[in-house]
């Protein structure tokens, strides 16, 4: 984009807007956490891993079909410091469009998704009328997000959290809770949370009618070069689930849906902090706060993953019961992989900030070649542990593309990025001890 940009006034600090942002996206492994022991007890391994394979889909259409629009509204917004008019009717107009063809493209592909089951089919096909609100809920929050304003995206995604355990719950007091009916619930809570997403940009993020036009094949094309790392991006993220219905069965789904549920945190804090930072840098016109945070991120997580080898499998057992009990070993090498996953969204912030969005985009690229190499090998031999391997190693693959390309546009070390220097595990330590009860109050990653 061109144009003399205005700094975003500051509505958030960086360390506030992680905050809210990090609390918001919480809101989804606290769901996997408290019901999905109730899912899998209630439905068992085959039913979770069925229910899993179509909220994948789901959730991955509107990814798909939104070709980066919301990045687009987001690098605007931060970089002119203002909610621009033409920027919003572009991106607006374009989900409009895209929005019938994306319901049509599910419908269509509904009865080979889910291996011609009946009712899994028209589950599926009544889902895709789910898509078109949320491609335009992404273009509202990423106007918010541009803005640093968090609150309201935080408020939304815990309202769905809450709204969606309380329907859960009710089902199962009311003996209806049933792969249908979760997945209505789980679909229905997203829907009436983001009409409050929608009520509070209409107070905050205002158009200023005074701004400089940009025009749709801009913003368009800012998409498009993020669309592209988010489109390879779902092969790393949700191909394996998506596969592994017709390759491995429903129970292996099934035990790796909770493996993902559970691993999602550390990533889930690496999407909140690329949404953050990427304003932020954009903004402030520097990557010191984005590569001191991958740092203390990347010993955070190594931190988590360590600790977590003794006490995966009893937990597991415990939470979930014995038929789940093969998901431990899933969830230890996925919290591994978590590490470069987590680099790779902080990249991808340090390039979106620096307007080579295309870049990330390439590296996301190869780790997805990797991926769909060998991925149907691997969970056809090993089930979900060869997916959660296939994992580790397209992430590392990719972080180390986007690390090295960095390196070259911005000048910054991949050292700087990946690897903890003295002062962060001083700072790691000082932070767990303060994590304990009566240790005092500590501060985020973002600081």
């Amino acid at each position: 984009m061109t144009g003399d940009a205005r700094p975003a006034p500051a509505s958030d600090t960086p360390r506030r807007a992680f905050r809210l942002q990090f609390l918001a996206n919480l809101s989804l492994p606290v769901t996997a956490v408290v019901a999905a022991p109730l899912l899998a007890r209630t439905l068992g391994t085959d039913g979770r891993g069925l229910l899993a394979g179509l909220i994948a889909v789901l959730s991955l259409t509107p990814l798909v079909f939104g070709i980066g629009l919301a990045e687009a509204v987001r690098y605007n917004t931060a970089t002119y410091g203002v909610v621009l008019p033409s920027v919003r009717r572009a991106a607006l107009r374009t989900s409009l469009a895209l929005a019938p063809v994306a319901v049509l493209v599910v419908w269509v592909a509904a009865p080979y998704l889910v291996n011609h089951k009946p009712d899994a089919t028209r589950y599926l096909r009544w889902g895709a009328l789910y898509v078109p609100p949320m491609l335009w809920y992404a273009v509202v929050r990423a106007e918010l997000q541009g803005l640093r304003s968090n609150g309201v995206p935080a408020v939304e995604r815990w309202l769905q959290t809450t709204l969606r355990m309380a329907a859960f719950v009710a089902l199962w007091l009311a003996h209806r809770l049933t792969v249908g009916t979760a997945l209505l619930a789980h679909l229905g809570s997203g829907v009436v949370a983001g009409l409050l997403l929608v009520a509070g940009a209409r107070r905050r993020a205002v158009p200023d009618a005074t701004a400089r036009a940009v025009a749709r094949r801009e913003v368009v094309s800012y998409g498009l070069r993020s669309w592209s790392g988010g489109l390879v991006g779902v092969v790393l993220l949700r191909l394996d689930q998506a596969i592994m219905l017709p390759v491995a069965g429903a129970k292996q789904l099934g035990m790796y849906a909770v493996a993902v549920s559970l691993a999602e945190l550390p990533l889930l804090a690496g999407t909140a902090l690329r949404s953050v930072l990427t304003a932020e840098a954009a903004a402030v016109r520097s990557l010191d706060l984005v590569s001191a945070t991958g740092r203390r991120c990347v010993a955070v997580v190594l931190a988590i993953a360590v600790a977590a080898v003794p006490v995966a499998h009893p937990f597991v057992v415990v939470v979930f019961g014995r038929d789940f009990a093969g998901a431990a070993p899933m969830l230890v090498v996925l919290l591994f992989a978590c590490a470069p996953a987590m680099l790779l969204e902080l990249t991808g912030a340090a390039l979106g900030a620096v307007g080579r969005p295309g870049t990330h985009s390439a590296g996301i690229g190869i780790g997805a070649g990797l991926t769909l190499v060998l991925l149907v090998p691997a969970v056809a031999v090993a089930g979900g542990v060869g997916a959660a391997v296939v994992s580790l190693l397209s992430y590392a693959l990719s972080a180390g593309f986007c690390l090295a390309r960095l390196h070259r546009v911005a000048g910054v070390p991949p050292r700087d990025f990946a690897l903890p220097r003295r002062d962060d595990l001083r700072w790691l330590l000082r932070e767990g001890r303060r994590a304990i009860p009566g240790g005092g109050r500590g501060r985020t990653v973002a600081e």
